[in-house]
Order: C-alpha cells, then structure tokens, then sequence
C-alpha cells in the first residue's frame, strides 16, 4: 500500500507538470497560465456551491428528524475536490472538478462501496438475550479476560 501512495504522490505530479509543459509548448506561456487559473477558479466556484447545498440538504433532512449520513461522504469527496483544485496542474483539477459534480461523485461512490467489499470480509454479530441459532456465516469468535487485581510482591 505504501508503495502504491508513493506511486500515486509522485506520478500524477509528474504527469500534471509534463502536461503543462505539452500545453505551454503549443500555447505559450500566458495561455497555459490562464488555463490553470481558470480550471481552479471554476473549480473553488463549483466547490463552494455543492457545499452550500450540502449545508442545505443537510439541515433539511435534520429538520425533518432524519440522519444525513449518506452526505458525510459527499462532504469528504468535496473537501478532496478542493485539496485537488488547490494543487496546479491539470489532471488535479480534472479530477477535483469531476468530484464536485453530483453524478460523477455517485459514480466513485458506487466504485469506492465496490473495492471496500471486494477488499475487506466485514462480518456482524447481533447479541440478544434470547437463544437464537446464527447462521454460520455470521459467527464472530472472540474472548474477554477479566483482569486481575494487582497482587503484592
């Protein structure tokens, strides 16, 4: 995992900043300045309004005596988006602005629910005081040690 962050921290600086260079070749300096001013404008713009109507949405559903949970991974995504437009280059705010549109982020969260189960084996256990017999796939094993008072030497 380590090795895949390392990748991922130095690729994508990497190819942002040989994009940039393709980009200044063809269009000079000024333009491709422009281009990242513009993208992260337009990006800081997008981002303050999905969060306005994350507040909204939120407050609504507390309103109506519902837990907003499933907008706690909206408000993630969109503080990522926001690392992601502050960062310059190209692919970063592709990528930040794409994690600020409504239909692109339940595409990755559709994505991310997918790796988490592929990755992980989550298993439950209810407890209840009646006998009931679990099915097997749902056996959790542990143990519970009281501890001991400390004895004199």
């Amino acid at each position: 995992m380590f090795a895949q962050l390392l990748l991922l921290f130095i690729l994508i600086p990497m190819a942002d900043l040989v994009l940039l260079l393709m980009i200044y070749k063809y269009m000079t300096l000024l333009p491709t300045i422009a281009l990242v001013v513009v993208t992260g404008v337009a990006g800081a713009w997008l981002a303050r309004r999905q969060w306005h109507w994350l507040l909204m949405t939120s407050r609504s559903r507390v309103s109506q005596n519902q837990m907003p949970s499933e907008l706690f991974s909206d408000g993630a995504m969109i503080m990522l988006a926001g690392a992601l437009l502050i960062t310059p280059g190209i692919i970063t705010d592709m990528l930040g602005i794409s994690l600020l549109i409504p239909r692109c982020r339940t595409w990755y969260k559709a994505r991310f629910v997918h790796w988490i189960k592929r990755s992980f084996v989550i298993q439950t256990f209810e407890s209840s005081s009646e006998e009931t017999e679990i099915p097997v796939g749902e056996i959790v094993e542990g143990h519970a040690h009281k501890p001991q008072p400390n004895q004199p030497n």
